[in-house]
């Protein structure tokens, strides 16, 4: 693997030599599997290296509280998007090498977590890396449920519409809010099938994440048609960058993230 993503033999050794280099690779190649572009996958390996000597002197499970220290060892800084990728990917390395102690809040949902783990391993036979994913995001809601959801009878549709409905307010992509779905989704399915939880839960998933995207197309469209009213010159100005309003102030009258819009508006002066 390492020679497939690095050029330079002097490059491809100091990652052979490093501690873990077996499971490195191993989670590395999990990765590609899932569809990680080449450049991701380098910067994933990038990762594992910087964290490999904090974790291989790590003995037995880890912690958040481990993980974050190894993080410290390595540099990116609090708060930074550095450290939130380095956070993900070394919780999800920890947990394809089965060494990562599960810090759910609500303890009681614990069990619900590890049966559908064994689930996904001996009767979906996913990768250690799609598992961790999985879990990794399960985690996330159960985290952000209230504190009278005792267990996964008292989940109601509305808990995951606002979970969903926060992910996206945040930002969060197309892609990433219908990969997010998709693992509420599988798991619902799996707790409905066992008598877990409510019925229903499983399509909510699916159908809010549809909506949230939905609305913010609409939202796109409705920016690109006040837009498309504007004087000419003045809208091709603000799209090029020739204006003086800042980026910010283009983002806040499409109120869509720029991108986006701009490449709509670009369409609709064409």
């Amino acid at each position: 693997m390492f020679e497939t993503l690095f050029k330079f033999p002097s490059t491809q050794r100091r990652y052979r030599e490093a501690p873990l280099a077996h499971s490195r690779q191993q989670f590395l190649e999990d990765c590609e599997r899932q569809g990680y572009s080449r450049a991701t996958l380098k910067k994933i390996a990038w990762v594992l290296l910087a964290l490999a000597r904090a974790i291989d002197s790590q003995p037995g499970r880890m912690t958040n509280r481990d993980i974050d220290l190894a993080i410290d060892s390595a540099g990116p800084s609090e708060g930074s998007s550095s450290r939130q990728f380095f956070r993900h990917f070394a919780i999800a390395w920890a947990r394809s090498m089965g060494r990562f102690e599960e810090g759910t809040k609500k303890c009681g949902f614990a069990a619900y977590l590890d049966a559908f783990e064994d689930h996904m391993r001996s009767e979906r036979g996913l990768s250690p890396v799609t598992i961790a994913t999985c879990r990794e995001r399960l985690t996330w809601l159960f985290d952000e449920l209230p504190s009278r959801r005792r267990s996964l009878l008292d989940v109601r549709i509305t808990d995951i519409d606002g979970f969903i409905s926060k992910k996206h307010d945040n930002g969060w992509t197309r892609r990433s809010l219908g990969a997010l779905a998709g693992s509420l989704r599988c798991f619902f399915r799996y707790a409905e099938s066992q008598g877990w939880c409510a019925t229903g839960l499983a399509a909510s998933a699916c159908s809010r994440a549809h909506s949230v995207t939905a609305r913010r197309t609409f939202v796109t469209m409705q920016s690109c048609c006040c837009w498309r009213s504007m004087d000419s010159a003045e809208a091709r100005s603000l799209t090029s960058g020739s204006a003086t309003l800042t980026g910010k102030e283009r983002r806040s009258a499409c109120r869509v993230p720029s991108k986006v819009a701009l490449s709509a508006i670009r369409c609709f002066l064409s």
